[in-house]
């Protein structure tokens, strides 16, 4: 199970769901502030990940968190990084509603 928040800016959401970006996808060249052998590399990283799963056996949950404080933790992505470490909630739910991942 692949776990990803587009609030969570210490881990890129595609790099979290071991995905290629739109753009990666089409060419390897300059991607935001990744170089040319960044982008080469991170590309061979997902095709190798990518290569070793069974297709159907991957399962990429999406969260999305209520974040009520404005601050420079909510803005840079910490807050949302922390609430899925510190979230048990979140944990126990995923067990408890894919429990055949974990036997």
């Amino acid at each position: 199970m692949l776990v990803s928040s587009y609030q969570d800016f210490y881990s890129p959401y595609e790099s979290s769901r071991i995905e290629l970006r739109k753009q990666q996808v089409v060419r390897t060249e300059y991607v935001f502030t990744l170089s040319y052998r960044q982008c080469k590399a991170y590309k061979e990283m997902v095709e190798l990940l990518r290569a070793k799963m069974k297709r159907g056996n991957v399962y990429r949950l999406n969260v999305a968190f209520t974040i009520r404080d404005a601050n420079i933790s909510s803005f840079t992505g910490r807050t949302a990084h922390i609430l899925f470490l510190k979230n048990e909630a979140l944990m126990r739910m995923l067990l408890l509603r894919y429990p055949f991942l974990y036997q």
